[in-house]
């Protein structure tokens, strides 16, 4: 298997229990953003690095059966099986070099994806064009220089140790090309495409399911930890049973959200 350019590559094991945190995390926040847009039935969607499918499937029920979903993903055996679903198609599909039909949907919809991609401002074009007069674009990422902190309030050696463990992430990202201001140049950006109505908001969760996803992302990243000095093996071990303690739920990271819609003329 070759080495995805991707620091938490989705066809490791640890993938579907990050997938899982994911939609728990920020569904309810992506959901809240279709309400906003109007997204209903008969819209043609698509969801770019569509991950674990969750948003897939609530699109495909929104939508339902005059409505169409493309779910694209580089590794998309999550979303295999919701070809199925009758309204939806799947493609294995680079954002920066794969084809796109131009002019073709209501939304464009792309969350934790384009923060990782060095080419995203060739992404984002590329998705712009995608639009049909009057449709909208949707970009939710996050912002790594704002959540370097799973402890906002950190006081024990454990809730230390988690923060560091979450800012070593970070500096691991950043290496592999993530540019964590990204998201808060969306509004210039989409206003550079020349979309209009362009809005945003930020989103922060406290959740128990940022646990779920702290295991998984450092389960499958312990060995990068070690060998890049972040934690020693004793240190990951402590950091997994404070995990599996009873305590107030963690701060997930902080997403930044912007929309914009390509003009009807």
């Amino acid at each position: 298997m070759a080495e995805s350019p991707y620091l938490l590559d989705n066809r490791k094991a640890e993938a579907g229990d990050r997938f899982e945190a994911l939609a728990a995390v920020y569904d309810p926040m992506t959901v809240a953003h279709f309400d906003r847009l109007g997204v209903g039935p008969g819209w043609r969607c698509l969801e770019v690095g569509a991950g674990g499918g969750s948003i897939v499937r609530h699109l495909a029920e929104r939508v339902g059966p005059t409505g169409r979903v493309l779910a694209t993903d580089i590794e998309p055996r999550f979303l295999d099986p919701l070809a199925g679903l009758g309204n939806v198609d799947v493609a294995r599909h680079d954002v920066v070099v794969d084809p796109l039909p131009e002019a073709a949907f209501d939304l464009v919809h792309a969350r934790l994806v384009l923060v990782h991609v060095p080419e995203r401002l060739t992404a984002i074009h590329r998705l712009v064009q995608a639009l049909r007069p009057g449709g909208w674009l949707l970009i939710e990422d996050g912002d790594g220089i704002m959540t370097g902190q799973s402890c906002l309030d950190p006081r024990t050696d454990e809730e230390h140790l988690a923060n560091r463990i979450r800012s070593g992430l970070i500096d691991l990202m950043a290496e592999r090309g993530v540019d964590f201001g990204f998201a808060r140049s969306l509004f210039r950006i989409l206003e550079g495409e020349s979309l209009v109505d362009v809005a945003g908001d930020g989103y922060v969760a406290f959740s128990d399911a940022v646990r779920v996803l702290e295991r998984a992302n450092i389960l499958q990243l312990r060995e990068t930890y070690v060998a890049a000095g972040f934690a020693t093996d004793p240190e990951i071990d402590r950091f997994l049973a404070w995990l599996d303690q009873p305590r107030p739920s963690l701060a997930a990271p902080v997403v930044l959200s912007a929309w914009g819609r390509r003009p009807s003329s």
